[in-house]
C-alpha cells in the first residue's frame, strides 16, 4: 500500500511545491519511503503493536496535532485512519464516505467505483482536494549502501556481475495460501532455467517463508541462491533490479518489480489482475479463466486449481519473452487459457 501511494505523493508535491508534506506510515513499511523526494518526513506508528489500542491511537493523534496540518488526505480509508485524520484537527480532511467512521472526515466522496485499480482509487480523493493525479509509475529509492549489500551477497554466492539472474518470489504469504504457486512447480522451473538457459535463480521472500523455501531447495538439482529472509525492503529492491525477469504471485514484491522497472511474470488466481497489476512496461500476467476465480478467499475448497493449472511450460514460455533479447513485450498479456 505504501509503494502504491507514491504516484499520489508525487501529484501532491506537484500541486504544493513548497508545502511541508509528511506521511503517517506503519513501522514495518516505513523503509519504502526512504529517499522519497516528494515528502519532507514521515511520522511512524505501529498500529499492529504498541499503538494498536485506544491509548496508542491517542498518542499518534497527539503527534499529528503537534504538526498543525492544514490538510489530511486519507489514502488508507479504514476506521483507524479516519480516527487519526480527525485526531489531527486538520481543517480539511479528505477521504471516502465508506461507513467506516468516515463521518470523522469533513470532505467525503462516495465510494461507488469498486472496480478501479488502487492508484485510480486514490486519485479520486486527490481530485476532490483539487489535486490532479497523473502518471501511475511506481518508484523506490535504494541507497548506495543497499546496492553494496546486494553486491556482497551475490559475490558471496559466487555470482559474477555479468551473470544473468532470474528471481522467483516464493509465495505471497502463509495467510494467502490460495495465491501461492506449488513449491514443486517452482523447483521444476529452477531446474529448467538452469538446463535450458544456464540461468542462476535467486529465491526471494520474507523470514516467514524459510520453511516453504526449504521444500523448494530440497526438490531441485539446480540449487538456487536463497535470499529469503536476508534482505530489507530496499535491499530487495536493489536485488530485483539485477534480474532479467522476476516471477511473483500477487504480492508486494510484484510492486517492487514495477517500481524498479524489472520485467516480471505475475501469477494470479484468487484475485483480479485488472485491479492489482501495477503500471509497468514489461509484464506478463498468467491466470486461468475459472468460474470460481477471482474469489478473493484465503481458503480454497477446490484444491487451489486456479494456481495449479498454471503450468511450468506456460511460465517458462512467458519468461522467454525477457530472456531472449530479440523478443519484445507490449504492456500486459493475460493468458486466460482453460
Amino acid at each position: 500500500d505504501v509503494i502504491l501511494s507514491v504516484p499520489s505523493l508525487r501529484a501532491i508535491r506537484s500541486k504544493f511545491e513548497n508545502a511541508n508534506i509528511k506521511v503517517l506510515v506503519g513501522l514495518r513499511s516505513r523503509e519504502a519511503l526512504n529517499g522519497c523526494p516528494y515528502i519532507n518526513d514521515t511520522i511512524v506508528c505501529d498500529l499492529k503493536g504498541r499503538d494498536r489500542a485506544y491509548s496508542g491511537l491517542m498518542r499518534v493523534g497527539a503527534a499529528l496535532r503537534k504538526n498543525c496540518f492544514d490538510m489530511v488526505i486519507d489514502l488508507q480509508n479504514n476506521r483507524k485512519s479516519h480516527i487519526l485524520a480527525f485526531s489531527s484537527l486538520a481543517h480539511l480532511r479528505y477521504g471516502y464516505d465508506n461507513r467506516k467512521l468516515s463521518f470523522l472526515l469533513n470532505r467525503r466522496i462516495k465510494d461507488d467505483a469498486p472496480y478501479l485499480d488502487p492508484i485510480e482509487h486514490q486519485f479520486r480523493v486527490l481530485n476532490a482536494a483539487g489535486i490532479k493525479g497523473s502518471g501511475k509509475t511506481l518508484e523506490l529509492w535504494p541507497s548506495a549502501n543497499d546496492d553494496k549489500y546486494v553486491d556482497k551477497f551475490l559475490a558471496d554466492n559466487w555470482i559474477k556481475p555479468s551473470q544473468d539472474l532470474v528471481g522467483i518470489n516464493v509465495r505471497a504469504s502463509a495467510k494467502w495460501a490460495t495465491k501461492n504457486w506449488p513449491p514443486s512447480y517452482i523447483a521444476q522451473l529452477c531446474d529448467r532455467l538452469a538446463k535450458e538457459f544456464n540461468i542462476r535463480v535467486v529465491l526471494t521472500g520474507s523470514k516467514d517463508d524459510i520453511d516453504f523455501t526449504d521444500r523448494i531447495v530440497k526438490s531441485t538439482a539446480a540449487k538456487p541462491v536463497v535470499a529469503v529472509g536476508k534482505t530489507g525492503l530496499l535491499e530487495l529492491a536493489s536485488l530485483v533490479k539485477r534480474f532479467k525477469v522476476y516471477l511473483t504471485p500477487d504480492s508486494a514484491p510484484m510492486h517492487i518489480a514495477a517500481a524498479m522497472a524489472t520485467p516480471f511474470v505475475a501469477l494470479f488466481g484468487p484475485t483480479d489482475p485488472r485491479r492489482h497489476v501495477p503500471a509497468a512496461k514489461d509484464v506478463v500476467v498468467l491466470k486461468k479463466d475459472l468460474r470460481c476465480s477471482p474469489c478473493y478467499s484465503s481458503r480454497c475448497m477446490k484444491d487451489l486449481r486456479c494456481m495449479r493449472k498454471i503450468t511450468v511450460d506456460e511460465v517458462l514460455n512467458a519468461m522467454k519473452k525477457f530472456l531472449i533479447k530479440e523478443a519484445t513485450v507490449e504492456n500486459i498479456t493475460v493468458n486466460d487459457a482453460h
